[in-house]
């Protein structure tokens, strides 16, 4: 049975549990395949899904139950394949660089700011932690962890005959594998979920994103997650507005993925042009990501959490397999000031790149896998966001077999038509991705709305009553559009650009004309605008962190004639002689704090100016699901009715099954309450034939001789009525008339009831 009650310490238990599930093991694993402790650490929750993955077909296969023992032997064995395979594998450490302690106290402070931010928005939305939302989604979800929790499976073949007993197959469970681990409460472990992912996961993912684009600049990875924390699309309109909690979890660890993917490309053979006998220094990384018109700036960091050390991927231009010089890291090349990377180990040209190559590729295997388990169209999203990369690699590298193995490149490219033709052939016979492409979507708006729907992130379509002028992120926009058009200029980041650019086309196909030839396309996605907006933003607002960065780097350097610049600029970076005085090297340092700070007090400026970035805008956006007023597309709870339904646990013996309008609040007494009912979701079909039978007939119990016997059929005693009050009444297909106006005279007997709504004990079929 679901918990009567939850305590600030309960909820606090499972939050720690939830904390080490999602990252202890993954971060082991990866770390167990010699990646880098920041990247480890923030890839943890894609890795730990993949291990939960196997964990749960294993126990499909055995009849072992899923739960947190079980999971954490078989996360276990998972971990010690990944320490077998990187001691085979046995990769050079990955080549760091040492930061000023000032960024890294900066970037700490920007993920705790971001989390306090959204955290704040969530919680507030939600009202209580325990609170259920009355999205279609969440419905769902939190019955199917309470399903997994009685029945002991979490695999996608085991959860669907939640549904009604319909035949098993497919559906994404990587997120309540996940959760369902914790212990207590399934309502307020799904909105804790909501709260790691969009406050921990997110905002250290685009982290990672914003260090693999900009090797160069870290205070873009300072500003990327500042900057997220104003946007709505993404955790607040995907997540909470639209319940969309297993994709969520997918997209939040999209970016974290692709920057994987960015770094490691430069390691592959023929990925870039090879410059004979260059190393990776501060010169050449900065020159390769410096936007156009402006001087690079060196820092040195890239760590999201501070006391720690990141890695970095050669700059374009180096030769594959080449490393940065070795030498010693001390305090002293940290706190000086320079910005000059050091690197901790060097490389060998030949077996040690390709080493860590084979350790990276096994990570990315691995961390996109559990993506994909969470849901299957994040593949979609990192080939649609990453196409262009793989394009680039793919075709440099055919070029270089064909220069160098003809008959190998004619082998190689044999052996990718015909994997793409059997994917093709697999994916066209899939009537379960038929299903998903062809899913029912109307028109919402046209191409003009939409991209001001997008870049300025409203709630909806501007037409739409949610779009008035204070929930326009004007700013960012444009910020946005500004850092694309700067990230055109770098080889390290047009393919991004690109990226960005195919995912803002499926937005617009997707909320554009029904006969669109190409609309299709967003098939991948529902044809859903609200689950391709974040897809865009996972690049804009990386580019909008540039574009503010630049922006204030101008303004810094136009005001430093006025105090006085004398001789000729002093050298920057690893460029810098080790025998210029310390003082030269101090100016740099103090430009590069002032344009932070700059950085930061424009950020400050928008935040007040926006009212909090758009804060009661985004409260609302994210509280009309978790609401138990009065609305106009309905209620299925109001006021206190979920304490109420919790109150029925005790009063039901065990194995009862309750019926009655599943747009009521009906599919809150199984997460609620542990009991099981007919209609575990808010659904449009009945699901069987007796089932649909009573959708229309059941109030006439006493006279129709064919309600009982379809009654029996489903097992269920109990009834749950709450006529004057129906969530989502704007659907006819939504309508259930076998509930409502029942003769309750007969038949029935009261059992318990608050408000409108009540517990009948059906008498009428014994």
């Amino acid at each position: 049975m679901a918990e009567a009650g939850m305590g600030p310490l309960t909820v606090a238990g499972q939050l720690a549990v939830m904390l080490a599930v999602f990252y202890l093991p993954g971060f082991l694993a990866l770390r167990a395949l010699r990646q880098p402790s920041i990247r480890a650490l923030v890839l943890a929750p894609a890795a730990g899904t993949a291990l939960a993955a196997v964990g749960t077909m294993a126990c499909l296969l055995t009849g072992v139950r899923w739960n947190l023992l079980s999971a954490a032997v078989l996360a276990a064995l998972g971990i010690g394949l990944c320490w077998l395979a990187g001691r085979a594998i046995n990769p050079p450490e990955a080549p760091v660089l040492a930061v000023p302690r000032a960024v890294k106290w900066m970037m700490a402070a920007s993920l705790a700011i971001t989390a306090l931010i959204l955290g704040s928005v969530m919680i507030q939305a939600m009202g209580s932690i325990d609170r259920v939302s009355q999205a279609w989604d969440p419905t769902y979800h939190v019955n199917v962890l309470q399903w997994i929790k009685q029945n002991g499976q979490a695999s996608p073949w085991s959860i669907w005959p939640i549904f009604g007993g319909a035949p098993p197959s497919f559906y994404p469970a990587g997120w309540h594998a996940m959760v369902s681990l914790i212990p207590g409460d399934v309502v307020t472990a799904g909105n804790l979920s909501c709260l790691i992912i969009g406050c921990v996961v997110w905002p250290t993912s685009l982290a990672l994103l914003a260090r693999a684009l900009f090797p160069s600049r870290p205070l873009v990875w300072v500003l990327t997650p500042l900057i997220a924390s104003s946007m709505l699309a993404f955790p607040l309109v995907q997540m909470f507005r639209a319940g969309q909690w297993p994709n969520s979890f997918a997209v939040a660890l999209l970016p974290a993925i692709l920057a994987l993917g960015i770094e490691l490309q430069y390691r592959l053979p023929g990925a870039v042009a090879p410059t004979a006998g260059r190393t990776v220094d501060a010169g050449t990384a900065a020159d390769s990501e410096s936007a156009p018109g402006t001087q690079p700036d060196v820092y040195a960091d890239a760590s999201p959490a501070p006391g720690t050390q990141p890695d970095i991927a050669p700059a374009p231009g180096t030769p594959p397999g080449a490393g940065a010089s070795p030498g010693p890291r001390s305090d002293a090349d940290t706190d000086a000031g320079t910005g000059a990377v050091v690197v901790a180990v060097g490389l060998s040209q030949t077996r040690a790149p390709r080493r860590r190559t084979t350790a990276d590729l096994a990570a990315l295997a691995m961390v996109t896998f559990g993506a994909a388990w969470i849901h299957p169209s994040a593949l979609a999203s990192l080939l649609v966001l990453g196409g262009v990369y793989l394009i680039r690699v793919a075709v440099l590298g055919l070029l270089r077999l064909w220069r160098s193995h003809r008959k190998q490149f004619v082998v190689t490219v044999s052996a990718l038509a015909a994997a793409a033709v059997g994917v093709v052939v697999l994916l066209t016979q899939s009537q379960l991705l038929a299903a998903v492409m062809s899913y029912p979507r109307g028109r919402t708006a046209g191409w003009e709305d939409a991209l001001v729907w997008l870049v300025f992130d409203l709630p909806r379509q501007p037409a739409s009553a949610d779009a008035v002028p204070g929930s326009y992120a004007v700013v960012v926009g444009i910020l946005m559009v500004c850092g694309a058009l700067l990230a055109c200029f770098t080889a390290r980041t047009w393919p991004a650009v690109a990226g960005m650019a195919a995912a803002v086309v499926l937005f617009i196909l997707a909320a554009g004309p029904e006969d669109n030839p190409f609309r299709w396309l967003t098939g991948f996605w529902y044809t859903d605008p609200p689950r391709i907006a974040p897809l865009v933003h996972i690049f804009a607002v990386v580019f909008a962190a540039l574009a503010l960065d630049q922006l204030c780097t101008l303004l810094v350097r136009l005001i430093r004639p006025r105090r006085g610049r004398t001789g000729a600029r002093a050298p920057t970076g690893a460029r810098a002689s080790t025998n210029v005085p310390p003082d030269t090297h101090a100016r740099p340092d103090r430009q590069q704090l002032a344009t932070a700070g700059l950085a930061f007090a424009v950020l400050a400026a928008v935040f007040v100016s926006t009212g909090a970035f758009r804060h009661d805008v985004r409260v609302d956006t994210a509280s009309i699901r978790y609401g138990i007023t009065q609305h106009h597309d309905g209620r299925a709870l109001m006021g206190d009715e979920q304490d109420f339904i919790r109150s029925l646990g005790p009063l039901l013996p065990a194995g009862a099954v309750v019926i009655g309008d599943p747009f009521n609040g009906l599919p809150y007494i199984y997460s609620l309450t542990g009991h099981q009912t007919v209609y575990f979701q808010n659904v449009s079909s009945a699901g069987s034939k007796d089932k649909d039978y009573l959708r229309q007939h059941f109030r006439n119990i006493g006279s129709d001789p064919r309600v009982c016997p379809a009654l029996r059929s489903t097992g269920a005693t109990y009834l749950y009525d709450d006529q004057p009050v129906r969530g989502y009444q704007h659907s006819a297909k939504h309508q259930w008339p076998g509930f409502h106006n029942i003769d309750f005279s007969h038949g029935f007997r009261r059992i318990a009831s608050h408000g409108s709504a009540t517990l009948y004990e059906i008498t009428a079929c014994r």
